[in-house]
């Protein structure tokens, strides 16, 4: 039977879709300690004991999480909750009242429909590489959003100053190309996915001011908010600091209406399967009345919606967790960069998030199992086929997050600690195993 134009077009054969179903079918667990271990997808275990026992002792639901509930945009409960939790960790100028809060099952449903009330099919985000890149299928998958990549040289430090006359030199090429597309936002991710630095206010002011300039909208991703982290290598990290805390009327030259900012439940609290996403507009009810209208394609469950209201308004867990997730990334961190170290392997260090930047290109085959010489595009997937196959370790290649750079991946240490030993072990291996081409 045939397909619409676009189910054709996704229902054709997928390598890079068989691949991650491969992957995701032979993970490592208690279960299948001969899997896969995980170091590729960007999850947090280190609390998992915690978590699960928090869930199973406070878990309950009520009459109302039966039926459609009180909101459209998530319960009353849980934007209350999150109002509680903005005020507390991100030091909003202006409250966060439920009217500005739009919440979904996860933060990619989040983005899909953001696109979808910003912009028009082939129309562009603006994204700095290297680049998250669950972003190109979240923008282009349903809306036919596309990434407008920004590079950055190599004398130009991608949170500095130096960063927005690159934006604007590519917004100005894209004004003099007159495609049918143009750019519509700016999307930053603060802290960075995968470079894990964090934005000053600074460097958001001159975000929300070349916004403005641009005729843009400006979304920042803070996703990893309360996963900044100390460690041997930066003991002191530079503070978060949140678009919410800027008054962008007054600091700025930018219309308060274009900025948004985005947050999640999935990677500060360890739990990608429960789903939750979060939007925050402050100064554009449109935008807000607009993802309302389709807002029952991902109105969040009544369980995950029950687990962070309560989770969010424990005013002795919610510290303790967050404390203590940060205590243990940094010393994951510390774990393996000190492997790192002891062979020699560069990377970039980094004070967010749950990953490190690690170049492995002096580990990069030249030639194939077949004894012909690899073309350089072809280096890195190659390594990253040998990690696989050979020692269990599944890391992303750079490539995936379009670095321009072979040799780096994305390597994420936010494992549980029996896991991540493990995952060093492996990693260890194929480091002493693995010739050095450099």
């Amino acid at each position: 039977m045939s397909l619409s134009k676009k189910g054709e077009e996704l229902g054709k054969p997928n390598p890079t879709l068989d691949h991650i179903k491969k992957i995701f079918s032979d993970i490592y667990s208690d279960l299948n300690t001969n899997g896969m271990m995980n170091c590729g997808v960007a999850e947090n275990t280190l609390m998992y004991r915690e978590l699960l026992d928090y869930f199973h002792k406070n878990f309950q639901l009520d009459p109302i999480d039966l039926t459609y509930g009180d909101a459209l945009n998530g319960s009353n409960r849980l934007s209350s909750a999150l109002g509680g939790y903005f005020q507390t960790y991100f030091n909003p100028v202006t409250p966060v009242e439920p009217d500005h809060i739009i919440t979904g099952t996860g933060l990619s449903a989040v983005v899909d429909q953001l696109c979808e009330k910003l912009c028009d099919p082939e129309d562009t985000m603006l994204l700095s590489t290297p680049y998250y890149n669950g972003f190109d299928g979240d923008f282009q998958m349903r809306n036919g959003v596309l990434v407008t990549p920004v590079d950055f040289p190599a004398n130009v430090d991608p949170a500095g100053p130096g960063a927005i006359q690159c934006y604007k030199d590519v917004c100005a090429k894209a004004k003099s190309e007159k495609k049918a597309g143009r750019p519509r936002a700016i999307m930053l991710c603060s802290p960075h996915n995968p470079l894990g630095f964090i934005y000053s206010k600074e460097m958001l002011i001159e975000y929300c001011n070349l916004a403005e300039e641009e005729d843009l909208h400006l979304i920042v991703d803070e996703i990893y908010a309360e996963s900044v982290f100390a460690s041997k290598d930066i003991p002191e990290p530079r503070r978060f600091v949140s678009i919410l805390s800027i008054d962008v009327a007054k600091e700025t030259k930018c219309d308060p209406a274009r900025v948004h900012c985005l947050y999640g439940m999935s990677k500060d609290f360890g739990a990608n399967g429960l789903r939750m996403g979060v939007m925050v507009s402050q100064h554009n009810p449109a935008l807000i009345r607009a993802i309302l209208s389709t807002s029952i394609l991902m109105k969040v469950s009544s369980p995950a919606d029950s687990i962070w209201s309560t989770m969010l308004n424990d005013k002795e867990f919610l510290p303790y967790y967050l404390k203590e997730n940060k205590k243990r990334l940094g010393q994951a961190y510390d774990s393996v960069t000190e492997v790192l170290k002891k062979y020699q392997v560069p990377y970039n260090a980094a004070s967010a998030g749950v990953f490190l930047w690690v170049d492995f290109s002096a580990y990069l085959p030249t030639h194939g199992d077949d004894g012909n010489a690899l073309k350089m595009e072809d280096r890195q997937s190659a390594l990253a086929t040998k990690f696989l196959q050979k020692h269990k370790l599944f890391v992303a290649p750079g490539a995936q997050y379009h670095s321009k750079e072979p040799g780096w991946f994305r390597f994420t240490f936010a494992l549980r600690q029996d896991f991540l030993q493990i995952a060093l072990d492996r990693l260890e291996e194929a480091l002493a195993e693995e010739n050095r081409t450099i």
